[in-house]
C-alpha cells in the first residue's frame, strides 16, 4: 500500500551544487546507518537545511491528502515506504472539464479511470 505522495514537479538535476550538498549526502549514505523505508530516508533529508529545498513535497497518504494534492498539482506519484526499482510506484491524475472530474490511475502498464475520488482511495487502498 503506497503511503507518501511525491508532486509531478520534483526532478531536479545538481549539476554543479554549491555549499558541499554532494559531501553531505555522501556523508549520510556513508555513515553506517542503513534507512530502509522512504519515509524515514525522506525525514532524514529534510532536516538537511541546505538539502531539504530539493526535496518534494511529500506527505503520507489518506484521502484528504490526496484531495488536496491533486487540486495543487494535478498528478501525483504514490510511492510504497519499502521498495526499489520503481517498483509499486503509481501514478494519479485529476482531469477537470466544465463540471466533470474524471481520475486516472496507472501503476506499471494497468490503467483505470474513476469518475470520484472515494472509489479511487478504496481501490488504491485494497
Amino acid at each position: 500500500m503506497p503511503s507518501s505522495i511525491r508532486m509531478n514537479e520534483s526532478y531536479i538535476e545538481l549539476k554543479k551544487p554549491t555549499g558541499g550538498i554532494i559531501e553531505k549526502l555522501k556523508n549520510i549514505k556513508n555513515s553506517g546507518q542503513h534507512i530502509g523505508s522512504k519515509w524515514n530516508k525522506t525525514n532524514v533529508l529534510l532536516g538537511n537545511r541546505e538539502i531539504s529545498k530539493y526535496i518534494p513535497k511529500t506527505k503520507k497518504l489518506n484521502q484528504f491528502v490526496l484531495k488536496s494534492m491533486l487540486d495543487e498539482f494535478k498528478m501525483v506519484y504514490l510511492k510504497p515506504i519499502n521498495g526499489t526499482y520503481g517498483n509499486g510506484v503509481i501514478r494519479v491524475e485529476k482531469h477537470e472539464e466544465g463540471e466533470e472530474v474524471t481520475f486516472h490511475y496507472q501503476m506499471g502498464i494497468e490503467k483505470k479511470n474513476f469518475l470520484s475520488l472515494p472509489s479511487l482511495y478504496r481501490y488504491i487502498i485494497l
